[in-house]
């Protein structure tokens, strides 16, 4: 039996952290959508907040970009914000695809872990101008 191709973490009453990683396949992603339907089956519209996780994506074929799209539009039923993170160009691409063909939906990439939950608390630190 194959590795599980994702994790799914519960950080508190109002966030998720999934982690895909691998070479990303349908079936995956399938998988891992129905086991975040059991996370948020009692959430009510906008009251989480998700981290994806694709820095240890490897690849991933052109059904299983459908597939995260999927997930994402899932996602976006109870997510008021989702940050992904992502290490590799092609984990970039993965992240800005989601994010194009779910336009309705707040999203944002990021390169490091930390700054993406920074932003989902509201806590961006300083600017320059």
């Amino acid at each position: 039996m194959a590795a599980e191709q994702y994790g799914i973490f519960r950080r508190g009453t109002d966030r998720l952290d999934i982690e895909l990683r691998g070479e990303l396949r349908v079936e995956d992603l399938a998988a891992c959508e129905a086991a975040v339907s059991v996370q948020l089956v009692v959430a009510k519209r906008g009251t989480f907040k998700v981290v994806v996780d694709l820095q240890k994506v490897v690849g991933y074929s052109l059904e299983a970009r459908d597939a995260l799209v999927a997930l994402q539009r899932h996602l976006g039923d109870a997510a008021s914000q989702t940050a992904y993170v992502t290490a590799s160009s092609a984990g970039r691409a993965l992240a800005m695809w989601a994010a194009h063909m779910t336009p309705n939906q707040v999203i944002k990439n990021f390169s490091y872990r930390d700054d993406a939950v920074g932003w989902l608390i509201g806590d961006v630190g300083p600017a320059s101008g």
